[in-house]
């Protein structure tokens, strides 16, 4: 499939033009990613990246959200590696409280705090889903459990 055979009219990313493909696909299916790495992304354009997925794909996307399993991402996004584990979950704090409302007033270490500003677009699903990835480590599956609410999906590969 290619942009001029959907009618597009702009450039559109490789990756949004994979999610157009999976637009087309039966509406029982739901759309994720295999996992977005929390950890070395900002929370808000994730979930304002999931909520436009969601708005035009009639409520069917879901958002997989990890530390990742390479400890090189830290570095790379420019994170200490020592903050490894407090990054994932100050982030996935924020992604909750956004996904909750749309006023957001939060404050961590890890990233500018916000105070009152409004995050938009909102997806149809309300809550828009969330999973927490799991996989390799015990502790990766207590990780889970312990963020009460979000359910774990699973890969023990």
């Amino acid at each position: 499939m290619s942009a001029n055979s959907i009618g597009a009219s702009s450039w559109i990313q490789r990756q949004w033009l994979s999610w157009a493909q999976r637009l087309l696909a039966p509406r029982n299916i739901r759309l994720t990613s295999a996992v977005t790495v929390l950890s070395a992304a900002d929370p808000v354009r994730i979930f304002q990246e999931f909520a436009t997925l969601d708005l035009i794909s009639h409520g069917r996307a879901e958002i997989v959200a990890g530390r990742g399993s390479s400890i090189e991402v830290s570095p790379l996004f420019g994170f200490d590696l020592d903050d490894y584990e407090s990054l994932f979950s100050e982030k996935l704090d924020l992604l909750l409280k956004i996904r909750e409302d749309t006023h957001i007033s939060w404050t961590g270490k890890h990233r500018a705090p916000l105070t009152g500003q409004a995050v938009y677009p909102r997806p149809l699903q309300n809550p828009l889903p969330v999973w927490i990835g799991v996989g390799g480590t015990p502790e990766s599956f207590v990780r889970a459990v312990v963020f009460g609410g979000v359910a774990a999906a699973l890969d023990v590969a």
